[in-house]
Formats: C-alpha cells, structure tokens, sequence
C-alpha cells in the first residue's frame, strides 16, 4: 500500500470537517461522550480553523493508494515553538492497523525534521500504544516519555528527535 501526505488545501477543508467528526466519534468512547441533539460531535470548528490561517499549522491528507485515510495536523507546539507537535491524528477504521499511520508518521518527521513531542491522553491505552511503537520506530528507541499538562489536562509526553 502506498502511503502519501497531501497537504489539505483550503478548498477541500469540508473534507477535513467531516472527517474529524468521525474523529471526535472515535473519542466518544474515552470521553464518555453522548452524542449531541443535532446529531454530530463536532460542536464548531475552532480546532481546525486555525490550519489555514496561522503560517506554523501544517493539516495533510494522509493518503493510502490515492484515496484519503485520514488527516494529520502538525505545528509548532505553542509553548515551545522549537518542537513540532501532531496536534491531530486520524486514520480512518479502513485502513488501522495496516501500517498507514505509522509510515503517515515517518513521512511528517520526514518532512518536518528536529524536535517533536506527542501527546496522548491517558484514558487513549490503544493511542498510546501506537504512538509508543512509532514514535520507536522513527527515533531508533531514542525517546522520552512522562507526564506534563497540556492547557491543565496531564497527558503522555512523548519527545525525541529526528535527523537536522
């Protein structure tokens, strides 16, 4: 299967929208979430709007064979604007656990190289997982992982680096 990233152009940002309901689905469960009266979890789009306007937030496509797999967004983290972030991940169910959001991984570092941290909630067990084995993969097991608050939530920190 071959694996690509697309840069999620603004025109096609519906798309994005409507696969971060799926998104927001997913966490239901960890969150313990009802879905709303008007029938979609995603209540407005201020995670997203942000994508196309501030120069450091980069959304792909993540691509498996030309058709679309899900979405990553990767930025600068705000409080330490030296270290990329995947602010979101997303593969749809299709295509987990064929090997696409880990090479989606590898391709963000590879396009976005130096010092990265990933952040995980601690009710997300399968999240972790994965990021555990890929974040492995990408930095030879060179990585550090604990806890620290993201905007007063205790997460997983997971931090390396890749090649400058």
């Amino acid at each position: 299967m071959i694996v690509t990233l697309r840069p999620a152009p603004f025109a096609e940002k519906s798309i994005v929208i409507s696969l971060f309901n799926y998104y927001l689905y997913e966490f239901s469960d960890i969150l313990s979430r009802n879905l709303p009266k008007h029938g979609s979890y995603l209540i407005n789009t201020d995670l997203i709007d942000p994508y196309w306007s501030i120069p450091d937030h980069t959304p792909y496509f993540i691509e498996a064979d030309g058709n679309i797999a899900g979405f990553v967004f990767v930025r600068h983290y705000p409080t330490e604007t030296s270290v990329y972030d995947i602010d979101q991940f997303f593969i749809l169910k299709r295509y987990a656990r064929l090997g696409v959001g880990s090479r989606a991984f590898q391709l963000c570092v590879d396009l976005h190289p130096g010092n990265w941290l990933i952040r995980v909630l601690p009710q997300n067990h399968r999240g972790l997982a994965f990021w555990q084995k890929a974040v492995a993969a990408v930095s030879q097991g060179q990585f550090t992982q604990g806890y620290e608050l993201d905007l007063g939530v205790e997460m997983h920190f997971l931090r390396f680096t890749t090649r400058l």
